[in-house]
């Protein structure tokens, strides 16, 4: 009967020791729980930020792209406008060989008579 009563006591010695570690398990499944809630908290912070970044980061690429076509096409502008200066400059010189092939005379006398269609 004595060793019965020693075999209860330790049994329920040992079964009370597995209570307590399951309750510290307990505790730390918890603990992890919430620290991995936190991180996937953080995660999702993180990609949100990223969608964000993204974002800009688009806009931007677009702005340079329009940038680009804006200074394409002021380029062409500016083609354009040199080009007519060069025939501005032919015209100039032109016109000055036929003032210096009519000579200089009088205001009237050098006057050229309008163009009529």
């Amino acid at each position: 009967a004595d060793r019965g009563v020693a075999l209860i006591q330790e049994t329920e010695q040992a079964l009370s020791e597995i209570v307590s570690a399951v309750e510290h398990t307990d505790q730390d499944v918890r603990a992890i729980s919430a620290a991995v809630t936190g991180l996937l908290d953080g995660l999702n912070a993180i990609a949100s930020r990223m969608d964000s970044i993204s974002a800009v980061a688009e806009e931007s690429a677009a702005g340079a792209q329009e940038t680009s076509a804006a200074a394409q096409e002021q380029r062409g502008l500016i083609a354009q406008v040199s080009d007519g200066a060069v025939d501005l400059a032919s015209m100039a010189h032109d016109l000055h060989d036929l003032v210096d092939l009519l000579g200089t005379g009088s205001a009237e006398e050098a006057r050229v008579p309008a163009l009529r269609p």
